[in-house]
């Protein structure tokens, strides 16, 4: 198959594992980026509360995610025209944050090359680098040289993929637990571990849920369009409630012992609550692991760690050109899979170009701080939102006036139909999720009400207390940006506000119900089945 089509001809993944494996490769970056958030605010609370909002936020949202891209077999742009045409800038929104975090996750690890070239990657002296430090040409180059694995992988789409997926995905998560491992075997690494005991001791900060909240959605890959573009390569037929709890799991896991990592490194060092927070602070504490053995096992050990940030790298890559190639694939489902792949190719070694520029760690420490707590939240908020609130929204309209009810009772109709009817409806046509054991009553709850809610309030008020708080630094590498980066960053929050105020002044489109997936039904080997092709004929016709 050398064209992606958007029927029911749909390339999907080798195997499960290779869905599990692309759906996991987003949260891979959190192993750089979790403990620079938990180092910034107290350890054991933050810990606490990004397992709750994982729980909680981040795990239904995945199911949500992924069961829309399955249903839809469309990538964000796609999902969000079907659903509703008026939102394809919700999806729009999407394929960008994902391709922002893709680039800063393959600068972020990047930076390693720096420590090498710069022999401060070592146990004695793993000391940061200065702070006016850019990235040099010779660091530019190890991107271009990640952007052609990118492209070589997406060639022939996701079957392609699934091969380099099954080469990286497993060596990070092995070579990263083994680290971990070694680090908390490292002596009076208790010291550092202790802290984390005391899990009662900021927990009344709402900026520490606003970070936490921020940091599950990323490490879950959610509000980016990974997750709907996995799901999107998946069988109609495949069951993915408990896929999902599996992803989730891994994620949070493996998130958590990236903490564990740094705590026990720095009570090793004795620098526990003594080092200030850095974006690249694994880069300087990675070399300590290797601190108690002989020269040749430390080089080894230095080497394999090497290649596994650049793992890092290449899985939020991979990723990210996965989520822009299947738009592109969607605007036009006739372009062979070696332009779009040229086409991610062109576009990541542009971006990383702005990485070798003079004010290239300045760039970086702004995107590190708007994309996740601006862009990504709030991709996730209006998902949750449009899901729950504006699909099918012309039904439940019908539903209340069938009741014959007017005034007040009419509006306590809308209430106590919308909570449930909407989102139950909307289990109806995604069809995995009506045959899954998930209680649905809690499910509904938590996608309409508790998670736009919640990350509601932690968006907002990081945008007060951002506003209010223009001359605190955000990282303590700099105490001044450069104003052009400033108003960059900035864009992103307002660019979200008017989002929201264009969506309002429009009315949502009806769609008619549409026929329950069962078992008796799934046609997926015979793309002419009449089942199939008057669901993809009443799908075209709703948008």
């Amino acid at each position: 198959m050398n064209v992606v089509t958007v029927s029911s001809g749909r390339a999907t993944w080798r195997s499960k594992g290779a869905f599990i494996l692309a759906a996991v490769a987003p949260g891979l970056s959190s192993f750089i980026r979790l403990p620079f958030a938990c180092l910034s605010h107290h350890p054991a609370s933050f810990l606490l509360a990004f397992v709750i909002c994982s729980v909680v936020l981040a795990a239904p949202l995945l199911l949500l995610e992924l069961a829309v891209g399955q249903t839809f077999q469309h990538a964000p742009v796609g999902v969000a025209q079907k659903m509703n045409r008026r939102f394809r800038a919700l999806g729009l929104l999407h394929v960008v944050m994902g391709w922002l975090m893709a680039v800063l996750t393959m600068a972020s690890t990047s930076w390693v090359w720096m420590y090498v070239s710069a022999s401060s990657w070592d146990p004695r002296d793993s000391s940061p680098l200065p702070s006016n430090v850019s990235m040099n040409w010779s660091q530019y180059l190890l991107l271009l040289v990640q952007w052609i694995v990118v492209w070589m992988a997406l060639l022939r789409g996701v079957q392609s993929l699934s091969i380099a997926l099954y080469m990286i995905i497993p060596f990070v998560l092995t070579i990263a637990t083994l680290g971990a491992a070694g680090a908390i075997a490292l002596p009076n690494s208790k010291a550092g571990l202790g802290e984390l005991s005391n899990v009662t001791e900021g927990l009344d900060s709402l900026e520490l849920w606003a970070a936490a909240a921020a940091q599950s959605f990323l490490s879950s890959g959610l509000g980016v369009g990974a997750m709907t573009t996995v799901g999107s390569y998946n069988r109609k037929s495949r069951d993915i409630v408990k896929w999902s709890g599996c992803i989730a799991l891994i994620n949070t896991t493996f998130a958590v012992l990236s903490c564990l990592t740094a705590t026990a490194i720095l009570g090793h060092k004795d620098q526990m609550g003594k080092l200030e927070a850095s974006p690249d602070i694994m880069l300087q504490l990675i070399p300590t692991i290797f601190a108690e053995v002989s020269s040749g096992a430390r080089t080894i050990g230095l080497t394999v760690m090497f290649f596994m940030l650049m793992g890092i790298g290449l899985a939020s890559g991979l990723t990210g050109g996965l989520v822009l190639q299947s738009t592109l694939a969607d605007c036009m489902p006739n372009i062979p899979f070696y332009l779009t792949a040229s086409a991610v190719l062109a576009l990541g070694c542009a971006s990383s170009f702005f990485f070798i520029l003079n004010d290239s760690y300045y760039l970086y420490e702004i995107m590190n701080y708007f994309i996740p707590a601006f862009g990504v939240t709030f991709g996730g908020i209006l998902q949750c939102v449009l899901v729950g609130f504006f699909f099918d929204l012309a039904s439940l309209r019908q539903k209340v006036r069938e009741r014959g009810r007017d005034g007040w009772r009419r509006f306590i109709d809308y209430l106590s139909m919308g909570c449930f009817y909407s989102v139950e409806n909307m289990q109806y046509s995604i069809n995995r999720i009506e045959k899954s054991r998930v209680n649905r009553p809690i499910w509904c709850c938590l996608v309409k009400f508790v998670i736009p809610a919640a990350v509601s309030i932690f968006w907002v008020s990081e945008l007060i207390r951002s506003a209010l708080h223009r001359d605190r630094p955000l990282s303590p590498n700099h105490q001044e940006f450069p104003w052009y980066l400033m108003l960059g960053g900035w864009i992103i929050p307002f660019l979200a506000v008017l989002t929201v105020l264009s969506l309002l002044a429009f009315k949502p489109e009806q769609m008619e119900e549409r026929p329950m997936w069962t078992s008796a039904n799934d046609q997926d080997d015979n793309p002419e089945a009449a089942f199939e092709a008057e669901l993809e004929l009443e799908l075209e016709l709703a948008v």
